[in-house]
């Protein structure tokens, strides 16, 4: 997304694949921290993604979809096999248990993190 010359390629690729100019780009994460709408109105961004959407695929949003769709039909990927193993043994919640952890205390994240919250 930072790179003019990489996104020219890619959205070639995307053209070439799909016969589409514009897109909607999504990056998966394992949690969001932060706004990301920031990422939406960055220049950068919106000059190298004109024309297309991005945003953002948080897990918490991949494992509610992933268990609202599952069958009894085993599944083909590991990870959805253990959706449906999880689930079936009831130990999937429709809420969230605990919230998502933070770095461990003492670690160079910890203190990246602590150091930002100063700001």
């Amino acid at each position: 997304m930072w790179a003019p010359k990489w996104n020219e390629a890619f959205r070639e690729a995307i053209l070439e694949l799909t016969g589409e100019r514009d897109f909607t780009y999504r990056i998966a994460v394992t949690r969001l921290k932060g706004n990301a709408e920031a990422w939406t109105r960055d220049p950068t961004i919106s000059a190298n993604l004109k024309g297309c959407s991005v945003g953002f695929l948080p897990l918490e949003e991949m494992w509610a979809t992933m268990l609202s769709e599952l069958t009894t039909t085993p599944a083909s990927s590991e990870i959805g096999r253990l959706a449906q193993l999880l689930k079936a043994a009831g130990l999937t919640a429709s809420e969230v248990v605990a919230g998502p952890a933070g770095p461990a205390p003492g670690s160079e994240a910890a203190a990246q993190e602590d150091a930002e919250n100063a700001e």
